[in-house]
């Protein structure tokens, strides 16, 4: 089967569409006009989806009424076969071919739970880049399994990602009487809710949040006695990060730093609080903060902030050979298109001074400058690069400045960890 059928437009349109329209079925409403309409629109992406498509989405179409909470389904017992199409379904996922494994899995519905059916679809719609569609099966796994609080965090989480106003919502609904709920629920709605601030104006953004200081207080103290912040950690550390975010956001600083270090005291190799302190401290204490970015990239961290951090501390100290090396590792780790120009440029200022070739440079900075077309900066150390060929002059690099890298850095760190 052909992986790229999520990267297709038209197919996730019809995808979109098809959802829709599953949702009028469940309520019973789709023999109307409002029915018709949706399904005369669904006309246009199909004629130009291939055969091979449209037998996949009939697939996920046939998976859509097991939504309904009138369907029921008993499972057969397992066999290898069915563990072996399991594997590959798993497989498929693993190499971003989504649409296979969705596919594979079905061969393998008759013997799984509904609720591990509608889990697992869930994970591989949201993994294909279909939060929506994916929080619908998330929600049928929680309301399948109740006490599996992570279903209904997941639910949350693909909603957040699909559809933020509805998420806000939700999560105001679930703060409203947070007692009400389990505490990782609460943990992620409050991070939903500290997200919505940075929207609002200065003023009332300040103001929401030092109301979301108690929650995430209450909510840490929660996952403590319950036991579920030792049975999943990531959980407790991030709602510790999150609230000495939330102490930085309104100015106190050094409750922040408490918060961090009290994180870290509990889980001492969270990279995630090690970048949370280590951007703190960046600009002001740069021997704290490097130490910390340091001890991230010990642990393998996976996020970019440890290596982009000290690309840029190695930059600004003039050690061309560590930059390049973190710059390349920060690039690696990007999703962020400032971000990763910002790694192409300092890539290119470090072959510029370690003597590169001149059309590797140049190349560099148009890779840099095509994700951030606008960014004076990068065109100003292009063009001092191309002069400096003609004068032989030693090039004197625009940089960013450590206040303004720690400010973005922090504002794109807690939306990423939120």
């Amino acid at each position: 089967m052909n992986n790229q059928f999520f990267f297709n437009p038209m197919f996730r349109k019809y995808l979109s569409l098809l959802r829709n329209l599953h949702e009028l079925i469940r309520n019973g409403i789709d023999e109307t006009v409002e029915g018709e309409a949706l399904r005369d629109s669904m006309d246009g992406p199909a004629a130009s989806l291939t055969s091979e498509e449209i037998d996949c989405l009939n697939g996920i179409s046939a998976d859509f009424y097991s939504l309904a909470p009138d369907f029921h389904h008993t499972p057969a017992p397992k066999t290898a076969e069915v563990d072996s199409f399991i594997r590959e379904s798993f497989d498929a996922r693993n190499h971003n071919d989504y649409a296979s494994s969705i596919t594979l899995l079905r061969k393998a519905q008759r013997h799984l739970e509904l609720w591990q059916l509608s889990y697992v679809r869930g994970s591989i719609l949201l993994e294909a880049g279909e939060p929506l569609a994916a929080s619908d099966f998330f929600l049928r796994a929680a309301d399948l399994y109740p006490s599996n609080t992570n279903f209904r965090v997941m639910w949350l989480t693909a909603l957040a990602k699909g559809n933020p106003a509805a998420a806000k919502n939700e999560s105001s609904r679930i703060l409203g009487s947070p007692s009400g709920f389990p505490p990782k629920l609460v943990y992620k709605a409050a991070d939903i809710a500290f997200a919505a601030t940075r929207e609002l104006e200065p003023g009332l953004a300040s103001r929401q949040t030092e109301e979301l200081i108690p929650v995430f207080e209450e909510t840490i103290l929660r996952l403590k006695i319950s036991g579920e912040g030792t049975e999943d950690p990531s959980v407790l550390a991030g709602a510790i990060s999150l609230l000495g975010f939330c102490y930085e956001h309104i100015g106190e600083d050094q409750k922040a730093i408490k918060c961090f270090n009290e994180g870290l005291s509990m889980f001492p190799d969270n990279d995630a609080l090690r970048v949370a302190r280590g951007i703190h401290f960046y600009g002001t204490d740069n021997e704290k903060s490097v130490a910390d970015f340091t001890e991230a990239v010990r642990l393998h961290s996976v996020l970019v902030w440890p290596y982009l951090f000290l690309a840029h501390q190695s930059l600004i100290k003039g050690e061309m050979q560590d930059c390049l090396k973190y710059s390349t590792e920060a690039l690696r780790r990007s999703r962020i298109d400032q971000i990763s120009a910002d790694c192409l440029e300092w890539i290119a200022i470090c072959m510029a001074t370690l003597g590169h070739p001149r059309g590797v440079v140049l190349s560099t900075f148009n890779e840099a400058l095509k994700l951030a077309p606008e960014c004076e900066r990068i065109k100003a150390n292009m063009t001092s690069f191309e002069q400096s060929l003609a004068t032989a002059r030693v090039v004197a690099w625009k940089q960013v400045s450590s206040d303004a890298l720690r400010d973005s850095g922090r504002h794109e760190f807690m939306r990423q960890a939120a």
